[in-house]
């Protein structure tokens, strides 16, 4: 293992193209956080990437 990342990720919640939010009635699921970003951008760069994290008891979990 290259690399172990240690921190948190975030999903955005998005209006498909340049809709407003209260004028969608859809979202695009994006998943985001600087680590989980890091962890992708160095996989891709030949890496071997381990990533730390926990889920909230929440029911997006």
């Amino acid at each position: 293992m290259d690399v172990i990342g240690l921190g948190d990720a975030m999903v955005s919640f998005s209006p498909p193209g340049f809709l407003r939010l209260e004028q969608a009635n859809q979202l695009e699921v994006w998943p985001t956080g600087a680590e989980a970003n890091a962890a992708v951008t160095l996989a891709r760069l030949g890496k071997q990437v381990g990533w730390i994290s926990k889920l909230p008891d929440h029911p997006l979990s």
